[in-house]
């Protein structure tokens, strides 16, 4: 049984950093309450040894020296003073104490024991206590993942509402009850995120460090380790409970003091031997030598009546201790049944949870393509999608919670320490009794360094990190710990200071923060082409975890910055299409496009040698955003198909456009082109830069006042995700950004 439960309680997958039966067996032989039950019961075990050394003969040496006045019959009532010195040796053993000794020893066993049975509780209670941390925050990181995807799914419904409502095809209140459900939901996209960070919070609690969800291996439960009926678990329960046996050790133990107090009324005789020699004491001149052999006789007739008294207080602190035993008993049972109950309700329950996951899915698909059709309106679409994501999220909670309750099955029981094979400082292997050969002996000085970080105790803030991990001063991994001990609790209103970064680890401990910009040095791309280097994609993959954290929290800024050619406007036009490049890759890793604006850089003063860089800055307040700019969308704008030539309508709404860019004056345009036209992506890219380019030379022809105009051929339109697109095939789109 022992290796059924070792080899299939937990299957843990490599690909993470942190299982749960390695933390749960570092938390029970470092937890606090853990090792302070554990001294207790080694203070205990050596109150027992006392108590057995009862039997055994004591020895005493005694001597003195010093002056002594006397007048006496031998001074001839003369007083005068005298140099005095002697020593003793006493031994002292007990011959009868009406078994005083044996009750003493039997005290000092039961408390022992329940001391040990203190421990178990304490263990299986740490253990319990830790689990449930560790699965929330497995839950919370779920939830939190997908409350950004419904974030995310929002953004682009109020993405595409805006273009139905710019075609004159949506209505206005379709668009702000769009932002409405938006709003909502990164509101709760924001609990949620409050919710990972406090369950994070609460494991560090037990395991002195911090983690991630995403480094935490989802456990496995066993489940042949539960009681097959719920008698099977309350006779458990009742035969096995620590608390309940260290209830009746409890009885035990004021069983056996009443015992030993009763022998007050009884006689006691011990043996003295004694041995010494005295000089000078009384005015004796000379050399006095003593030799003792002595059975003393004790036995107390009267003591006004208290030790009756007593007697009966003490038999009634019997009573109530038996008392306190049932009242635990109920109380266990109770706990017990409720949890059972509890878990035969998650169990059903999670069978009509899927079942309406399933049924809500199915919905949603069929109400995107009614809507297409024109049978559906867009309230039905927000109805349906909030239900399958609030099955979705009751799905993960239910999942997490329904395996919470099996472990507490365990708890409520007693045994979830030994079920899960945990050894301790105490236990090395799954047993209900100490390994007394084993357990180490409490030593001083106390450690003021438990880690071996070298950092005080009294100023670490993470008491158990990894040894050999680079830390903070405070004694924290600086990988994993500068997103919970660094953010301000009320972010600045202005940063001007710039992050700047080398490497890929550098990346990792700096990692991106709001409103300061960071300047990630190391990025580089093939010689003047807009493809990354093979190790900056790597290096990128970093770059992306980080920003779709910080997703939520305002525009993406994404700078880049090349002088890999002579001229400032070739300079610009690289720097600029490099940077779409890099936003293309952010939306193809589910970044949202509409809150990612790019720039090129001109010439910064800090550039020094450097011929490439990449600058990212996460803006929270967006009415002071210094960059802003429009993004027009011309979806009315369409080209023959596999031409760069425009159908007719597309060359009314040309001159539209044309009129409307004149009003802004002078301004820098890009031109955005799209298209799903050709089998391979070279190919569509290869298209969607000839169509760019005859917009830019059309738009020259047509006389604007454009400082710099730059096509970027973009390559294939994803529409998958797109439920206001037509049923027929898009082949081509364009927009146009306009920078004042």
């Amino acid at each position: 049984m022992k290796n059924l439960i070792l080899a299939t309680l937990l299957t843990i997958s490599a690909s993470h950093a942190i299982d749960m039966q390695t933390s749960l067996q570092e938390i029970v032989k470092n937890h606090p309450i853990v090792v302070a039950a554990e001294k207790e019961y080694q203070a205990s075990r050596l109150e027992l040894q006392q108590s057995e050394q009862g039997f055994r003969p004591t020895l005493d040496f005694e001597a003195e020296a010093g002056y002594e006045y006397d007048k006496n019959s031998t001074t001839r009532f003369i007083e005068d003073e005298f140099s005095v010195k002697g020593a003793k040796f006493i031994l002292r053993q007990q011959l009868f104490n009406s078994h005083g000794t044996h009750f003493d020893i039997k005290t000092s066993q039961a408390k022992a024991k329940s001391s040990f049975q203190n421990y178990l509780d304490k263990t299986n209670q740490i253990v319990f206590e830790s689990i449930t941390a560790y699965l929330n925050i497995l839950k919370n990181y779920a939830l939190l993942n997908l409350g950004k995807e419904n974030v995310d799914i929002h953004r682009k419904i109020l993405k595409n509402v805006k273009i139905r409502l710019e075609q004159g095809i949506g209505k206005k209140s379709e668009l702000e009850r769009v932002a409405g459900r938006l709003a909502a939901s990164q509101g709760k996209y924001i609990i949620k995120n409050n919710n990972y960070k406090e369950s994070i919070y609460v494991f560090h609690k037990y395991l002195g460090r911090y983690v991630n969800g995403e480094d935490l291996a989802i456990p496995q439960f066993n489940d042949a380790l539960l009681p097959v009926t719920l008698e099977d678990a309350l006779k458990g329960l009742a035969d096995g409970h620590p608390v309940l046996k260290m209830g009746a050790l409890n009885v035990e133990t004021k069983y056996y003091e009443y015992k030993k107090f009763k022998n007050k009324f009884t006689p006691k005789v011990d043996l003295e031997v004694s041995e010494g020699w005295r000089q000078g004491f009384s005015g004796v001149i000379g050399e006095e030598k003593n030799f003792q052999a002595v059975v003393k006789f004790k036995y107390n007739l009267y003591n006004k009546g208290n030790d009756i008294d007593e007697s009966s207080r003490m038999v009634s602190l019997i009573h109530k201790e038996n008392e306190v035993v049932k009242r635990l008993k109920r109380s266990l049972l109770n706990d017990l049944q409720l949890t059972w109950s509890g878990y035969r309700m998650l169990f059903s329950q999670m069978q009509a949870i899927r079942k309406n996951r399933f049924f809500m899915q199915k919905v949603l698909k069929s109400y995107k393509e009614e809507f297409k059709l024109g049978k559906r309106k867009l309230i039905n679409i927000l109805d349906a999608e909030s239900e399958y994501q609030g099955a979705k999220s009751l799905l993960e909670k239910t999942k997490y919670d329904l395996m919470i309750a099996k472990f507490r099955i365990l708890y409520t029981m007693g045994r979830i320490q030994r079920d899960l094979g945990l050894s301790t400082n105490l236990l090395q292997v799954k047993s209900d009794t100490p390994d007394l050969e084993n357990y180490s002996a409490s030593l001083l000085p106390l450690k003021k360094d438990f880690d071996l970080d070298s950092v005080i105790e009294k100023y670490d803030l993470c008491v158990n990190t990894i040894l050999g991990a680079e830390i903070y001063p405070s004694g924290c991994d600086k990988i994993k710990t500068s997103q919970y001990l660094f953010e301000p609790l009320v972010a600045p209103k202005t940063t001007t200071a710039s992050n700047k970064i080398h490497s890929k680890d550098e990346l990792i401990i700096k990692k991106l923060k709001v409103d300061v910009p960071t300047r990630m040095e190391f990025i580089s791309f093939e010689p003047k082409s807009i493809e990354l280097s093979r190790a900056s994609k790597f290096i990128m993959r970093v770059l992306v975890t980080q920003l779709k954290k910080l997703a939520l929290e305002g525009l993406i800024e994404l700078s880049v910055y090349t002088k890999e050619y002579e001229s400032d406007a070739e300079n610009y036009t690289l720097a600029l299409q490099r940077a779409y490049s890099l936003k293309r890759l952010l939306i193809k890793n589910n970044l949202e496009g509409d809150i990612i604006k790019v720039y090129p850089f001109l010439n910064p003063k800090d550039a020094g040698t450097l011929q490439n860089f990449v600058e990212v800055k996460v803006v929270k307040d967006m009415t002071n955003a210094q960059k802003e700019y429009d993004i027009i969308d011309l979806a009315n704008v369409q080209f023959l198909k596999g031409s760069s030539k425009l159908n007719e309508d597309s060359k009314a709404n040309m001159k539209k456009l044309v009129a409307k860019l004149k009003t802004r004056g002078k301004v820098d345009i890009e031109i955005i082109s799209f298209s799903n036209e050709k089998r391979d992506n070279q190919g569509n890219i290869a298209l969607s830069n000839t169509r760019a380019l005859m917009i830019k030379a059309l738009l020259e022809v047509k006389g604007l006042e454009v400082q710099k105009m730059v096509p970027v051929a973009w390559g294939k339109w994803d529409d998958s995700l797109d439920i206001f697109s037509s049923i027929e095939k898009v082949y081509n789109r364009l927009e146009i950004v306009i920078r004042d």
